[in-house]
C-alpha cells in the first residue's frame, strides 16, 4: 500500500462516512459521501455504473465490517469480480501493513477516525 505508479492506476473506494473520510482518507480514493452506511447502496452505483466488472475494486473502511458488506455488494449485485479490501480496516489492517514495512511510505491524509473515547487516533504518518 505504497504510493506508486499502481497505486495511482487503482480504485479504492472509502466505505466511510462523511464524518470519517472528512477527517482522514488515503490519497486519491473516492469517498461515497453518506451520513450513514444504510445510505451507501445509491452512490456505489453511481460510481461504479461505467466501470469494467473485471477490473479490481479496493475497498477499505475504519474497523473492516463495512468493507464486508460492501464487498459482496459489489460482488453479488453490481456484478464486480475482482473485489479487494483492506482486512480488518485501517485500525488493524493498514497499522500492520506500516509495522511490517517500515521502508514503505504512507498513502494516509488526515487522522483516522475511531469509535471509542479516544476518537482520533494521531495521524498515521506520524506513528511511523
Amino acid at each position: 500500500i505504497s504510493f506508486n505508479s499502481e497505486w495511482a492506476h487503482t480504485l479504492w473506494i472509502a466505505a466511510t462516512n462523511l464524518y470519517e473520510s472528512d477527517e482522514g482518507t488515503f490519497h486519491g480514493a473516492i469517498p461515497l459521501g453518506t451520513n450513514t452506511f444504510q445510505e451507501s447502496w445509491e452512490p456505489l452505483k453511481e460510481l461504479t455504473r461505467e466501470l469494467d466488472r473485471n477490473e479490481p475494486v479496493h475497498i477499505f473502511c475504519t474497523a473492516g465490517i463495512r468493507c464486508v458488506k460492501v464487498g459482496a455488494y459489489l460482488k453479488q449485485w453490481l456484478g464486480f469480480t475482482d473485489v479487494r479490501r483492506l482486512q480488518h480496516g485501517v485500525i488493524l489492517g493498514y497499522q500492520q501493513w506500516l509495522a511490517d514495512h517500515p521502508e514503505g511510505s504512507s498513502v494516509w491524509e488526515g487522522d483516522n477516525f475511531i469509535f471509542d473515547k479516544r476518537r482520533f487516533e494521531e495521524k498515521i504518518e506520524e506513528e511511523k
